[in-house]
């Protein structure tokens, strides 16, 4: 369901392009495998898109009771810290939300949060 040619991950690069495009103005952060730098396009091993952009949108796909976030929760990409691998993410009546890398990446397929 997430690495086939119709599934979550080609349609979530395919969405990103057309809604969210590369801008040189627009940080973004590389995802790669266990957290090493990765080269462009590569796909971690859990299934997150290969590049996060300051302007997505992104879903809440865990309970996360210290930061306020829960599954299902819709939110955007306000900021991009390369520097320290992390997110900004609004989330609609919260306040802004860090996600650090191992927020994002380091963990099952199932939890995290994807771009859509």
């Amino acid at each position: 369901m997430r690495k086939a040619a119709a599934g979550v991950n080609q349609l979530n690069t395919a969405l990103q392009a057309l809604l969210n495009p590369a801008d040189p103005k627009k940080s973004e952060l590389l995802l790669g495998r266990m957290g090493s730098a990765s080269s462009e396009g590569d796909n971690s091993l859990d299934g997150s898109p290969g590049v996060m952009r300051q302007g997505d949108r992104v879903i809440q796909t865990s309970n996360n009771y210290q930061k306020d976030v829960f599954n299902g929760d819709i939110g955007f990409v306000a900021r991009v810290d390369k520097a320290e691998r992390e997110l900004v993410v609004k989330f609609p009546g919260k306040n802004l939300c860090s996600m650090r890398w191992t927020d994002i990446c380091c963990m099952p397929a199932s939890i995290g949060v994807a771009v859509f």
